[in-house]
């Protein structure tokens, strides 16, 4: 993880200083049809980017905890998708993954607060 600190971020028209932690991580998903769980932190999201890795063999899908290749986000293979939750925030443990073929790898960046 990096720890970033500023003293002048704004992420509140109030002007308040919020500490952010960035973090990187590729997440696996061994079997086509299962769900995998991103994380299972409770820290706030404030922005999080999907990355479908470019060698993957299908789609894959990114959604919440009922995730499907029927409801979720599809990714093709180098496909990104970014989340800016602005002013708001979502507990990081809300984002699953599925794939269309076996053993795809999702990697992302998420801002935490």
């Amino acid at each position: 993880m990096i720890i970033l600190a500023r003293s002048s971020c704004c992420w509140s028209s109030h002007r308040r200083c919020v500490i952010a932690t960035v973090d990187f991580g590729t997440t696996d998903v061994p079997t086509a049809g299962t769900r995998v769980q991103i994380s299972a932190s409770l820290l706030q999201v404030k922005a999080i980017e999907l990355h479908a890795r470019s060698g993957n063999t299908g789609a894959m899908y990114g959604g919440v905890s009922d995730v499907t290749s029927t409801n979720g986000r599809e990714l093709r293979p180098g496909e990104v998708l970014v989340l800016d939750f602005g002013e708001g925030s979502v507990p990081f443990n809300v984002f699953w993954l599925d794939t269309a073929t076996n053993g795809n790898d999702m990697d992302w960046v998420v801002v935490l607060v």
